[in-house]
Protein backbone atom coordinates (compact mmCIF):
# COMPACT_ATOMS: atom_id res chain seq x y z
CA UNK A 1 0.00 0.00 0.00
CA UNK A 2 1.49 3.15 -0.88
CA UNK A 3 1.93 6.40 1.35
CA UNK A 4 -1.19 8.04 -0.98
CA UNK A 5 -3.43 5.14 -0.18
CA UNK A 6 -2.11 5.04 3.89
CA UNK A 7 -2.80 8.45 4.07
CA UNK A 8 -6.03 8.85 2.59
CA UNK A 9 -7.98 5.67 4.42
CA UNK A 10 -6.02 6.92 7.84
CA UNK A 11 -8.09 9.87 7.27
CA UNK A 12 -11.12 8.50 7.33
CA UNK A 13 -10.36 5.80 9.99
CA UNK A 14 -9.63 8.62 12.33
CA UNK A 15 -12.35 10.47 11.32
CA UNK A 16 -14.75 7.32 12.26
CA UNK A 17 -12.39 6.27 15.70
CA UNK A 18 -11.80 9.26 16.91
CA UNK A 19 -14.03 9.24 19.72
CA UNK A 20 -12.13 6.47 21.19
CA UNK A 21 -11.45 6.66 25.03
CA UNK A 22 -8.52 5.90 26.32
CA UNK A 23 -7.49 4.70 29.96
CA UNK A 24 -6.49 7.53 32.32
CA UNK A 25 -2.64 7.81 32.53
CA UNK A 26 -0.56 7.26 35.56
CA UNK A 27 0.12 11.23 37.69
CA UNK A 28 2.42 12.90 35.33
CA UNK A 29 4.53 15.62 35.22
CA UNK A 30 2.12 17.88 34.09
CA UNK A 31 -0.71 16.57 36.36
CA UNK A 32 1.50 17.57 38.96
CA UNK A 33 2.39 21.05 37.72
CA UNK A 34 -1.49 21.40 37.75
CA UNK A 35 -2.42 20.49 41.12
CA UNK A 36 0.25 22.82 42.28
CA UNK A 37 -0.13 25.73 40.65
CA UNK A 38 -3.98 25.02 41.62
CA UNK A 39 -2.89 24.43 45.27
CA UNK A 40 -0.91 28.36 45.31
CA UNK A 41 -3.90 30.05 43.70
CA UNK A 42 -5.96 28.71 46.24
CA UNK A 43 -3.26 28.94 49.60
CA UNK A 44 -4.20 31.25 52.08
CA UNK A 45 -1.55 34.05 52.11
CA UNK A 46 -2.18 34.30 55.89
CA UNK A 47 -0.57 30.52 56.58
CA UNK A 48 1.65 29.70 53.73
CA UNK A 49 3.37 26.84 56.38
CA UNK A 50 0.04 24.70 55.06
CA UNK A 51 1.50 23.58 51.79
CA UNK A 52 2.06 19.66 51.43
CA UNK A 53 3.91 17.61 49.06
CA UNK A 54 1.42 16.36 46.12
CA UNK A 55 2.10 13.04 44.77
CA UNK A 56 4.31 12.70 41.92
CA UNK A 57 5.81 9.78 40.03
CA UNK A 58 9.45 10.61 40.87
CA UNK A 59 11.74 10.02 37.47
CA UNK A 60 15.74 8.20 37.76
CA UNK A 61 17.83 11.02 35.80
CA UNK A 62 20.33 8.79 35.09
CA UNK A 63 18.44 8.02 32.11
CA UNK A 64 15.81 10.36 31.26
CA UNK A 65 16.10 14.43 31.01
CA UNK A 66 12.72 14.30 33.26
CA UNK A 67 12.20 16.53 35.66
CA UNK A 68 12.16 16.63 39.71
CA UNK A 69 9.67 17.86 41.64
CA UNK A 70 11.18 20.75 42.77
CA UNK A 71 11.85 21.57 39.24
CA UNK A 72 8.59 21.35 37.95
CA UNK A 73 7.47 23.49 41.44
CA UNK A 74 9.82 26.22 40.06
CA UNK A 75 8.27 26.24 36.61
CA UNK A 76 5.31 26.55 37.64
CA UNK A 77 5.81 29.36 40.43
CA UNK A 78 7.67 31.47 37.34
CA UNK A 79 4.72 31.07 35.21
CA UNK A 80 2.34 32.14 38.31
CA UNK A 81 5.01 34.90 39.22
CA UNK A 82 4.85 37.00 35.47
CA UNK A 83 0.77 36.48 35.62
CA UNK A 84 0.30 40.01 35.97
CA UNK A 85 -2.34 39.12 38.85
CA UNK A 86 -1.33 40.99 42.24
CA UNK A 87 -2.67 38.83 44.27
CA UNK A 88 -1.74 35.35 42.74
CA UNK A 89 2.40 37.18 42.67
CA UNK A 90 1.72 37.68 46.55
CA UNK A 91 1.07 34.13 47.45
CA UNK A 92 3.76 33.08 45.24
CA UNK A 93 6.84 35.76 47.13
CA UNK A 94 4.64 34.50 50.45
CA UNK A 95 5.56 30.60 49.31
CA UNK A 96 8.76 31.85 48.35
CA UNK A 97 9.84 33.15 51.71
CA UNK A 98 8.22 30.69 53.30
CA UNK A 99 9.39 27.06 51.49
CA UNK A 100 13.12 28.47 50.49
CA UNK A 101 14.35 25.61 52.69
CA UNK A 102 13.32 22.33 50.79
CA UNK A 103 14.92 23.78 47.69
CA UNK A 104 18.48 22.74 48.88
CA UNK A 105 20.85 23.10 45.73
CA UNK A 106 22.11 26.36 45.50
CA UNK A 107 21.14 26.79 41.79
CA UNK A 108 17.30 25.83 42.85
CA UNK A 109 17.67 28.89 45.64
CA UNK A 110 18.99 31.35 42.92
CA UNK A 111 15.97 30.21 40.70
CA UNK A 112 13.50 31.02 43.60
CA UNK A 113 15.26 34.00 44.48
CA UNK A 114 14.42 34.65 40.80
CA UNK A 115 11.33 34.17 41.05
CA UNK A 116 10.34 36.30 44.37
CA UNK A 117 12.09 39.16 42.55
CA UNK A 118 9.49 39.13 39.55
CA UNK A 119 6.37 39.06 41.08
CA UNK A 120 7.37 42.85 41.94
CA UNK A 121 5.47 41.86 45.45
CA UNK A 122 5.65 43.83 48.63
CA UNK A 123 7.76 41.10 49.94
CA UNK A 124 10.31 40.93 46.93
CA UNK A 125 11.71 43.78 48.40
CA UNK A 126 11.26 43.37 52.35
CA UNK A 127 14.30 42.68 55.12
CA UNK A 128 13.94 38.53 54.68
CA UNK A 129 14.29 38.70 51.09
CA UNK A 130 17.44 41.24 51.08
CA UNK A 131 19.02 39.02 53.95
CA UNK A 132 18.11 35.48 51.52
CA UNK A 133 20.18 37.46 49.04
CA UNK A 134 23.01 38.54 50.87
CA UNK A 135 23.28 34.89 51.93
CA UNK A 136 22.98 33.27 48.39
CA UNK A 137 25.66 35.79 47.49
CA UNK A 138 27.78 34.40 50.14
CA UNK A 139 27.13 30.85 48.89
CA UNK A 140 28.12 31.58 45.05
CA UNK A 141 31.15 32.76 46.61
CA UNK A 142 31.99 30.01 48.67
CA UNK A 143 31.11 27.80 45.60
CA UNK A 144 33.55 29.14 43.20
CA UNK A 145 36.45 29.46 45.41
CA UNK A 146 35.90 25.54 46.24
CA UNK A 147 35.51 24.94 42.70
CA UNK A 148 32.08 23.05 42.90
CA UNK A 149 29.61 25.48 41.11
CA UNK A 150 26.72 23.50 39.41
CA UNK A 151 25.81 24.72 35.53
CA UNK A 152 22.47 25.61 36.88
CA UNK A 153 23.56 28.48 39.29
CA UNK A 154 26.34 29.40 36.73
CA UNK A 155 23.59 30.17 34.11
CA UNK A 156 21.32 31.33 36.61
CA UNK A 157 23.20 34.20 37.41
CA UNK A 158 24.77 34.77 33.92
CA UNK A 159 20.87 34.88 32.32
CA UNK A 160 19.32 37.15 35.08
CA UNK A 161 22.14 39.88 34.99
CA UNK A 162 19.23 42.22 36.26
CA UNK A 163 18.35 41.04 39.23
CA UNK A 164 21.75 39.23 40.11
CA UNK A 165 23.40 42.96 39.89
CA UNK A 166 25.81 45.39 41.29
CA UNK A 167 29.68 45.35 41.74
CA UNK A 168 30.23 42.61 44.05
CA UNK A 169 27.72 40.22 41.62
CA UNK A 170 29.71 41.62 38.42
CA UNK A 171 32.48 40.35 40.27
CA UNK A 172 31.33 37.16 40.79
CA UNK A 173 30.64 36.53 37.56
CA UNK A 174 33.98 37.69 36.52
CA UNK A 175 35.87 35.35 38.72
CA UNK A 176 33.20 32.49 37.45
CA UNK A 177 34.13 33.09 34.18
CA UNK A 178 37.89 32.47 34.92
CA UNK A 179 37.34 28.99 36.67
CA UNK A 180 34.13 27.74 34.65
CA UNK A 181 33.89 28.72 31.29
CA UNK A 182 34.97 25.02 30.78
CA UNK A 183 31.72 23.90 31.90
CA UNK A 184 29.97 25.35 29.09
CA UNK A 185 30.91 27.35 26.04
CA UNK A 186 27.98 29.70 26.67
CA UNK A 187 28.30 30.94 29.23
CA UNK A 188 29.78 34.61 28.69
CA UNK A 189 27.38 35.71 26.11
CA UNK A 190 24.76 33.31 26.41
CA UNK A 191 24.42 33.06 22.41
CA UNK A 192 24.75 29.97 20.55
CA UNK A 193 26.84 30.64 17.01
CA UNK A 194 24.52 29.87 13.89
CA UNK A 195 24.99 26.95 12.44
CA UNK A 196 26.98 27.01 9.33
CA UNK A 197 25.51 25.99 5.87
CA UNK A 198 27.91 22.80 5.77
CA UNK A 199 26.31 22.07 9.26
CA UNK A 200 22.88 22.36 8.52
CA UNK A 201 23.28 20.40 4.99
CA UNK A 202 24.91 17.66 7.03
CA UNK A 203 22.56 17.37 9.84
CA UNK A 204 19.94 16.80 7.45
CA UNK A 205 21.78 14.65 4.39
CA UNK A 206 24.55 13.18 6.73
CA UNK A 207 23.27 9.98 8.65
CA UNK A 208 24.14 9.45 12.29
CA UNK A 209 25.10 6.28 14.33
CA UNK A 210 21.71 6.16 16.27
CA UNK A 211 22.85 3.03 16.94
CA UNK A 212 24.78 4.05 19.84
CA UNK A 213 22.08 6.20 22.05
CA UNK A 214 19.62 3.69 23.64
CA UNK A 215 20.43 0.58 21.42
CA UNK A 216 18.87 2.14 18.72
CA UNK A 217 15.10 2.94 20.26
CA UNK A 218 14.95 5.87 17.72
CA UNK A 219 16.87 4.47 14.90
CA UNK A 220 13.39 3.46 13.08
CA UNK A 221 11.07 6.23 13.69
CA UNK A 222 11.23 9.46 12.05
CA UNK A 223 13.26 12.85 12.61
CA UNK A 224 11.56 16.06 12.23
CA UNK A 225 13.60 19.28 11.69
CA UNK A 226 12.60 22.56 12.98
CA UNK A 227 14.12 25.81 11.20
CA UNK A 228 13.47 29.03 12.93
CA UNK A 229 15.14 32.19 12.77
CA UNK A 230 17.11 33.78 15.86
CA UNK A 231 14.56 35.98 16.04
CA UNK A 232 11.57 33.57 17.22
CA UNK A 233 8.94 35.53 16.75
CA UNK A 234 9.29 34.59 13.08
CA UNK A 235 7.32 31.18 12.37
CA UNK A 236 9.69 28.46 11.92
CA UNK A 237 9.30 25.76 9.01
CA UNK A 238 9.57 21.33 9.62
CA UNK A 239 10.21 19.10 7.49
CA UNK A 240 10.23 15.07 8.33
CA UNK A 241 12.46 12.58 7.21
CA UNK A 242 11.48 8.64 7.34
CA UNK A 243 13.67 5.84 8.76
CA UNK A 244 14.64 4.81 5.47
CA UNK A 245 16.99 8.36 5.04
CA UNK A 246 14.78 10.05 2.42
CA UNK A 247 12.80 13.45 3.16
CA UNK A 248 9.06 12.79 3.52
CA UNK A 249 6.86 13.91 0.59
CA UNK A 250 3.63 14.26 -0.75
CA UNK A 251 1.43 12.36 -3.18
CA UNK A 252 3.02 14.70 -5.88
CA UNK A 253 6.14 14.08 -4.31
CA UNK A 254 6.80 17.45 -3.31
CA UNK A 255 8.53 18.67 0.06
CA UNK A 256 6.09 18.07 3.00
CA UNK A 257 6.23 20.82 5.46
CA UNK A 258 4.72 22.68 7.88
CA UNK A 259 4.97 25.97 10.11
CA UNK A 260 5.55 26.07 13.76
CA UNK A 261 6.70 28.23 16.34
CA UNK A 262 9.26 28.21 19.23
CA UNK A 263 8.20 32.15 20.73
CA UNK A 264 7.94 32.61 24.45
CA UNK A 265 4.46 34.14 24.67
CA UNK A 266 6.57 36.03 28.13
CA UNK A 267 9.26 36.97 25.68
CA UNK A 268 11.65 35.43 27.78
CA UNK A 269 14.79 33.70 26.10
CA UNK A 270 15.57 30.05 26.04
CA UNK A 271 17.93 30.11 29.21
CA UNK A 272 14.77 31.40 31.29
CA UNK A 273 12.20 29.17 32.92
CA UNK A 274 9.15 29.49 29.83
CA UNK A 275 11.36 31.05 28.04
CA UNK A 276 11.43 30.26 23.53
CA UNK A 277 11.93 26.63 22.96
CA UNK A 278 15.71 25.96 23.05
CA UNK A 279 17.93 25.19 20.08
CA UNK A 280 19.10 21.31 19.88
CA UNK A 281 17.81 17.93 19.85
CA UNK A 282 14.89 16.15 21.34
CA UNK A 283 13.22 12.81 21.79
CA UNK A 284 9.72 12.54 20.48
CA UNK A 285 8.06 10.14 22.95
CA UNK A 286 4.73 10.16 22.24
CA UNK A 287 1.44 11.61 22.80
CA UNK A 288 -0.27 12.36 25.39
CA UNK A 289 -4.22 10.88 25.19
CA UNK A 290 -5.79 13.41 27.25
CA UNK A 291 -7.04 16.63 25.66
CA UNK A 292 -9.43 18.01 28.25
CA UNK A 293 -7.63 21.18 28.28
CA UNK A 294 -8.20 22.36 24.71
CA UNK A 295 -8.64 25.91 25.49
CA UNK A 296 -4.96 25.46 26.67
CA UNK A 297 -3.33 22.97 24.43
CA UNK A 298 -5.92 22.33 21.11
CA UNK A 299 -8.00 19.82 20.45
CA UNK A 300 -5.21 16.83 19.42
CA UNK A 301 -2.83 15.02 21.27
CA UNK A 302 0.00 17.00 22.30
CA UNK A 303 3.29 15.30 21.77
CA UNK A 304 5.92 14.76 24.56
CA UNK A 305 9.57 16.44 23.74
CA UNK A 306 12.27 15.50 26.31
CA UNK A 307 15.80 16.88 26.09
CA UNK A 308 18.03 14.20 25.90
CA UNK A 309 19.81 12.59 29.10
CA UNK A 310 23.06 14.42 30.73
CA UNK A 311 26.43 12.47 30.09
CA UNK A 312 30.00 12.92 29.97
CA UNK A 313 30.87 15.27 27.39
CA UNK A 314 27.43 15.06 26.31
CA UNK A 315 28.52 11.96 24.25
CA UNK A 316 24.72 10.68 24.18
CA UNK A 317 24.23 13.88 22.13
CA UNK A 318 26.33 13.44 19.81
CA UNK A 319 25.69 10.17 18.97
CA UNK A 320 22.33 11.69 17.49
CA UNK A 321 24.07 14.42 15.40
CA UNK A 322 26.65 13.88 12.07
CA UNK A 323 30.32 14.71 12.76
CA UNK A 324 30.38 18.24 11.64
CA UNK A 325 27.52 19.27 14.31
CA UNK A 326 29.52 17.45 17.40
CA UNK A 327 31.59 20.14 18.35
CA UNK A 328 29.10 23.32 17.63
CA UNK A 329 27.27 24.86 19.81
CA UNK A 330 23.76 25.74 17.99
CA UNK A 331 22.72 22.12 19.58
CA UNK A 332 23.43 23.84 23.19
CA UNK A 333 20.83 25.63 24.10
CA UNK A 334 19.14 22.43 24.75
CA UNK A 335 22.36 21.27 27.07
CA UNK A 336 21.70 24.70 28.79
CA UNK A 337 17.88 24.72 29.13
CA UNK A 338 18.34 21.18 30.43
CA UNK A 339 20.58 21.50 33.09
CA UNK A 340 18.59 24.76 34.31
CA UNK A 341 15.64 22.03 35.14
CA UNK A 342 13.39 23.06 32.12
CA UNK A 343 11.03 20.85 30.99
CA UNK A 344 7.45 20.03 29.83
CA UNK A 345 7.69 20.52 26.46
CA UNK A 346 5.25 19.90 24.07
CA UNK A 347 3.98 20.27 20.93
CA UNK A 348 0.81 21.29 20.40
CA UNK A 349 -2.13 23.57 19.16
CA UNK A 350 -4.26 25.94 21.35
CA UNK A 351 -7.96 27.32 21.88
CA UNK A 352 -5.88 30.94 22.57
CA UNK A 353 -7.25 33.05 19.66
CA UNK A 354 -3.75 34.95 17.56
CA UNK A 355 -3.36 38.38 18.09
CA UNK A 356 -2.99 40.03 14.49
CA UNK A 357 -0.60 43.01 13.51
CA UNK A 358 2.36 40.24 15.37
CA UNK A 359 5.07 38.66 13.47
CA UNK A 360 3.60 35.15 13.85
CA UNK A 361 0.27 35.75 13.55
CA UNK A 362 -2.16 33.38 13.20
CA UNK A 363 0.13 31.15 16.22
CA UNK A 364 -0.07 31.76 19.53
CA UNK A 365 2.95 32.05 21.88
CA UNK A 366 3.64 29.28 24.60
CA UNK A 367 5.69 28.82 27.52
CA UNK A 368 8.46 27.09 26.08
CA UNK A 369 6.55 24.87 23.58
CA UNK A 370 6.31 24.23 20.27
CA UNK A 371 3.26 25.65 18.73
CA UNK A 372 0.98 24.34 16.16
CA UNK A 373 -1.92 27.01 14.00
CA UNK A 374 -4.90 25.99 15.38
CA UNK A 375 -8.55 27.40 14.83
CA UNK A 376 -10.06 29.61 12.39
CA UNK A 377 -8.30 32.65 10.86
CA UNK A 378 -9.41 34.89 7.61
CA UNK A 379 -11.45 31.94 6.23
CA UNK A 380 -8.81 29.71 6.73
CA UNK A 381 -9.37 26.73 9.72
CA UNK A 382 -6.74 25.90 10.73
CA UNK A 383 -5.75 22.07 12.11
CA UNK A 384 -2.29 22.12 11.84
CA UNK A 385 -1.76 19.36 15.06
CA UNK A 386 -4.13 16.99 13.63
CA UNK A 387 -2.11 17.16 10.22
CA UNK A 388 1.08 17.02 11.88
CA UNK A 389 0.45 13.85 13.60
CA UNK A 390 -0.85 12.17 10.94
CA UNK A 391 1.74 12.31 8.77
CA UNK A 392 4.61 11.24 11.38
CA UNK A 393 2.24 7.92 11.59
CA UNK A 394 2.40 7.70 7.89
CA UNK A 395 6.01 8.63 7.92
CA UNK A 396 6.76 6.08 10.39
CA UNK A 397 4.79 3.59 7.88
CA UNK A 398 1.77 3.61 10.07
CA UNK A 399 -1.84 4.30 8.62
CA UNK A 400 -3.05 7.73 10.58
CA UNK A 401 -5.13 6.02 13.20
CA UNK A 402 -5.96 6.45 16.93
CA UNK A 403 -4.27 3.58 17.78
CA UNK A 404 -1.17 4.37 15.55
CA UNK A 405 -0.98 7.76 17.02
CA UNK A 406 0.03 6.08 20.72
CA UNK A 407 2.55 4.62 18.57
CA UNK A 408 4.69 7.71 17.47
CA UNK A 409 8.04 7.92 18.30
CA UNK A 410 11.14 10.09 17.09
CA UNK A 411 13.53 13.07 17.38
CA UNK A 412 13.28 16.75 16.75
CA UNK A 413 16.01 18.94 15.66
CA UNK A 414 15.85 22.85 16.26
CA UNK A 415 17.70 25.13 14.52
CA UNK A 416 18.45 28.52 14.07
CA UNK A 417 19.34 29.35 10.74
CA UNK A 418 20.16 32.94 10.39
CA UNK A 419 18.82 36.62 11.84
CA UNK A 420 16.87 37.23 9.01
CA UNK A 421 13.68 38.76 9.52
CA UNK A 422 10.38 37.12 8.46
CA UNK A 423 8.80 33.05 8.17
CA UNK A 424 11.15 30.56 7.33
CA UNK A 425 10.35 28.73 3.97
CA UNK A 426 10.96 26.12 1.76
CA UNK A 427 13.26 29.11 -0.44
CA UNK A 428 15.69 28.95 2.74
CA UNK A 429 15.81 25.31 3.03
CA UNK A 430 16.43 25.15 -0.36
CA UNK A 431 19.72 27.05 0.12
CA UNK A 432 20.73 24.01 1.88
CA UNK A 433 20.15 21.36 -0.48
CA UNK A 434 16.77 20.68 1.32
CA UNK A 435 14.11 20.37 -1.31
Amino acid sequence: MNTNTIRYFGLVLFTLLSSHTWAAPAPSADDYYQAFSHTIIESDLTDQAEYEDQPYLECDKKFTACQTQNEIMLQALDELAISGDPIIQEKVAAFALAHRSRFVELGEQLQLYVTLKQTHAPDAAGEEANDWLTKLENQFDGSIKLQNLDTRSLHTVFSYKNIFSGFQWALLRQRALWGFSDKTPLLKNQKAKLATPTVIHDLVFVEPNLTHYHNGEFAAHPRVYMFCRQDRSYPCLMVIKEPNGGLHRLADHTLWSQPSLGFSRHHKNYNQSNGNTPAGVFRIDGPMTDTDRSFAFGKFGRLMINMIEKSGDEELQKSLLPPSSQNETWWQEAVVARDMGRGLFRIHGTGVPSMPGTHFYPFVGTSGCVAKRENNYDGVKYVDQRLFLNELMVASGFSPTPENELKIRGLLYVINLDNNHGAVTLEDLARFGIR
